[in-house]
């Protein structure tokens, strides 16, 4: 999947997509989102969401799909800001969703920010395209926890070493 940064934003391309319509828009990518979509309140209206309702997430440029999300409406008024202050970068596509943690539930998943990339399989499935282990110079595998306001990761780093992290 690749991941457009916009203003320090990583965001993906792709449609938006119901039983009762289907709409292109951007999706921020916010692995510290404790759900799976959040959707801006106007394109769930288009969508013919009220308050919650299964959403597809098509990718632009790939063969991946988001099938069944549950999509949850928010007002969301940054991305209102990200796609006024950079139309041009988004195309003149709307940022109208944020794509969280949970809608990778059961999937092994690589970022590559400075790449622009990330990788998605499932679990125990085929993920030769994504390495998923710590062997690799500047990779870890970290496990987490879900917390009220986002997620926990626990790490433990020999004595000498130095370790730091920035979300």
């Amino acid at each position: 999947i690749t991941l457009r940064n916009v203003d320090g934003v990583l965001c993906i391309r792709g449609t938006l997509r119901t039983a009762k319509a289907k709409v292109p828009a951007y999706v921020v990518l916010d692995l510290g989102t404790r759900g799976p979509l959040l959707v801006h309140t106007q394109t769930a209206g288009v969508l013919g969401i009220e308050k919650r309702g299964s959403v597809d997430l098509v990718v632009d440029g790939s063969n991946y799909v988001f099938v069944g999300l549950q999509g949850v409406v928010q007002p969301l008024e940054p991305l209102e800001t990200l796609t006024r202050d950079h139309a041009g970068a988004l195309d003149d596509i709307p940022a109208v969703a944020v794509l969280g943690m949970p809608a990778f539930s059961g999937k092994v998943i690589e970022l590559e920010v400075g790449a622009g990339r990330l990788r998605v399989a499932p679990r125990g499935g085929d993920s030769s395209g994504v390495r998923g282990t710590a062997a690799e110079a500047k990779a870890a595998t970290l496990s987490y926890m879900g917390e009220a306001y986002g997620y926990w990761l626990a790490a433990e780093v020999p004595a000498a070493s130095a370790a730091s992290s920035s979300f």
